[in-house]
């Protein structure tokens, strides 16, 4: 795979497991292994809406990073 330097660097099949691992660790830490719910002006909200904005957070934030995984790994 060549992208932003035209080197190679490891073989796709490895970048390929790297995006799948990283993604399902980043999501099961978010949502469910992580006890810590947010800061205390969060407290009013009930907990579904606090995954929801956490899930939103991880996408605007996590999003490119993963989109460029992607991308290298899959294309």
């Amino acid at each position: 795979m060549q992208y932003v330097t035209e080197n190679t660097i490891l073989n796709p099949s490895v970048w390929k497991m790297v995006t799948v691992t990283a993604l399902l660790w980043d999501i099961s830490f978010t949502m469910l292994l992580k006890d810590y719910e947010g800061e205390a002006i969060l407290e009013e909200l009930p907990i579904v809406t606090r995954r929801i904005w956490m899930l939103i957070t991880f996408v605007i934030l996590m999003g490119p990073l993963y989109y460029g995984l992607f991308r290298y790994s899959f294309s």
